[in-house]
């Protein structure tokens, strides 16, 4: 090797370790300003990935290390629950809760399988179902749910803040999961995944004319988000 060449090649060490401690400095200077600065995708070191949009911060799961419910799906239109037992009658049910017209479209049977009694107004009209990865495995498997996290999973689900996306609109909802569902083979034959009550399907629905939209979705990370539509 030349003279030269030797020489070029210690000025290039010198700076690599000259700029090293530099770039440490930064990035503790950067973080001691905002110690709360996360960006899309960052999991804040447990796992969880953290996102933002117009409903706010979301994230993956509830349960570090366990996938509970399909990230993505098509969304199907249901019926509504029943906010008494026995169960109202349908023009009873629209008086209580103030159905819109639009979403008027009959009674589910029952308060959602969830077994958690008669959801609130508030929360059955924003209602949300899928198949929960405690109910089934992402294969489509009935999921016995005996390891610990599986088990808190189903605990969370009820009543909890699930952020809908209409991939093609931007348009957001917040919604109450209240139900399990749609059945495997509705899935397998047209690809809904997901449903919700008229209100959050027509919504997401505007200014999309495919069937069944196409949905993301995540929790949000704050569970006390008001539910239904976001500023988009």
């Amino acid at each position: 090797m030349s003279e030269g060449g030797g020489s070029l090649k210690y000025i290039i060490l010198a700076i690599a370790i000259i700029a090293a401690p530099l770039a440490i400095v930064f990035l503790f200077f950067v973080f001691m300003i905002d110690p709360s600065l996360k960006f899309d995708g960052d999991d804040n070191g447990t796992g969880v990935e953290v996102s933002s949009g117009a409903c706010g911060d979301t994230v993956t799961t509830l349960v570090d290390g366990f996938e509970m419910m399909p990230r993505t799906g098509k969304l199907g239109l249901e019926q509504h629950l029943s906010l008494k037992s026995p169960q109202e009658s349908a023009s009873t049910h629209y008086q209580l809760s103030n159905t819109p017209d639009y979403a008027r479209n009959g009674m589910a049977g029952g308060a959602g399988g969830l077994n958690t009694g008669n959801p609130t107004v508030e929360n059955e009209r924003w209602a949300s179902n899928t198949q929960w990865r405690w109910w089934l495995t992402s294969s489509g498997n009935s999921n016995p749910c005996q390891d610990r996290k599986c088990q808190q999973a189903r605990s969370k689900t009820p009543h909890s803040r699930i952020v809908m996306t209409n991939k093609k609109t931007g348009k957001s909802v917040v919604t109450s999961a209240e139900e399990s569902g749609p059945a495997l083979w509705v899935t397998q034959q047209d690809g809904r995944n997901w449903g919700g009550t008229g209100e959050i399907f027509h919504y997401l629905k505007e200014g999309d004319n495919s069937a069944w939209p196409e949905v993301e979705v995540a929790f949000a990370k704050d569970q006390q988000t008001p539910l239904g539509p976001c500023d988009n």
